[in-house]
């Protein structure tokens, strides 16, 4: 390592980390510049050939790693003449072999990794030490716009709070893409309430606070997994104080978690369709949708529903209810089917079941409403079944 510009030095006690080293190190030094430095966990095993290397971490550990300002590497050397090493960082550990769970979350006492073949040792710890530091500017207020949707974050979606809501609530949707640290999503958490701020100091009504739903990857957003739910109340807002007291907000942010996030995952992991499969299945329903939606236009009135259109409309719901989760390529495909679905399932409900205890007027209204949604919606799936 020596010979390619590294530092390195031990520590002791060990406290889970063998060595720190640090890239360009006595470089730096002289020049007074940002030190690239990193933290080591070594293992080592009997010669082998093998593509990985496999090894039981306690899980513990990558707690304490994942938690670490600095980058940090498991190092797998299997010994031979001359040796073969192999390397992942905490961050890759976190994505590959914890599959993107929150360390912090994980109840297993150890976690099998497997450490991919590194040709180059020293060219790899320079490339991905550099890496971090690029994107681990804590302070975003004037990183560039293409930058932070690049490496940081993208806000999907923003709502101000309606009106007539009490309190008023704000919601943001964000894409979280820093690495899984609690100092990345504080940074996150930092820029997100200082744009916040921004927009909504002038807005009435005026947020009692604003949620940030942050997400970890498009499927999630698709089925409402969040990482974390932080609550932010803006410390300019008049009632800040009080609004911090009632939702136990010290210094501005809730952080909640939803429980059973990754057995959720899990769950709609096994029933998601490949896209193909969700576009022949969108091809059955949607045709189903579509004959009862004709019936409905033709003849909005309550008396549209004779019992053979009861029994086919029951048929397809249960098609639907039943059918596979759409993957994240088909997601626009599933919503104009949700709005088809929808807009016949009002229709039915209000004929079979409001229309007794509602103004005819009203019925009529309801039932004309769904009508013209479904002119509106009628069909738009075969748009989408071709760009699954």
């Amino acid at each position: 390592m020596a010979p390619a510009g590294f530092v390195s030095g031990g520590f002791d006690p060990d406290l889970g980390e063998d060595l720190w080293i640090e890239a360009q190190g006595f470089e730096a030094a002289a020049q007074g510049s940002f030190p690239l430095r990193a933290l080591v966990q070594v293992k080592s095993s009997e010669k082998s050939e093998a593509a990985t290397f496999p090894y039981d971490l306690e899980t513990k550990h990558i707690r304490r790693w994942a938690a670490q300002p600095q980058p940090v590497f498991v190092i797998g050397v299997a010994l031979g003449q001359p040796p073969r090493f192999y390397a992942r960082s905490v961050d890759a550990i976190l994505t590959e072999d914890l599959g993107g769970q929150d360390a912090m979350r994980v109840t297993a006492q150890t976690t099998r990794v497997h450490l991919p073949w590194v040709p180059d040792l020293p060219d790899y710890l320079t490339r991905e030490i550099t890496a971090h530091y690029r994107a681990s500017q804590l302070i975003l207020e004037h990183v560039t716009e293409e930058t932070i949707e690049h490496d940081y974050f993208e806000i999907l979606d923003r709502k101000a709070p309606e009106a007539w809501a009490k309190p008023p609530i704000a919601s943001w949707k964000i894409l979280w893409k820093s690495p899984r640290r609690p100092q990345h999503l504080a940074a996150v958490l930092t820029e997100l309430a200082r744009r916040a701020q921004v927009e909504y100091a002038t807005l009435t009504p005026r947020p009692a606070f604003v949620v940030f739903h942050i997400y970890r990857s498009l499927l999630d957003v698709q089925r409402n997994l969040a990482a974390v739910r932080v609550d932010w109340v803006d410390p300019s807002h008049p009632k800040a104080p009080d609004i911090q007291r009632i939702l136990g907000a010290p210094g501005g942010f809730r952080m909640r978690h939803d429980k059973g996030v990754d057995e959720t995952r899990e769950f709609y992991r096994s029933r998601t369709a490949t896209p193909q499969e969700f576009a022949a299945y969108a091809q059955t329903v949607g045709t189903r949708f579509d004959a009862i939606a004709d019936a409905v236009m033709a003849n909005p009135a309550a008396e549209v529903w004779t019992p053979p259109l009861k029994d086919t409309f029951r048929e397809a719901e249960t098609l639907w209810d039943d059918g596979p989760f759409a993957p994240t390529e088909c997601a626009q495909l599933e919503r104009v089917l949700t709005a088809e679905h929808d807009a016949l399932f009002e229709h039915h409900y209000v004929a079979i079941y409001r229309r007794d205890k509602l103004p005819p007027a009203t019925v009529t209204r309801l039932l004309d409403d769904s009508a013209a949604r479904l002119r509106d919606c009628r069909g738009a799936w075969r748009l989408f079944l071709a760009r699954p």
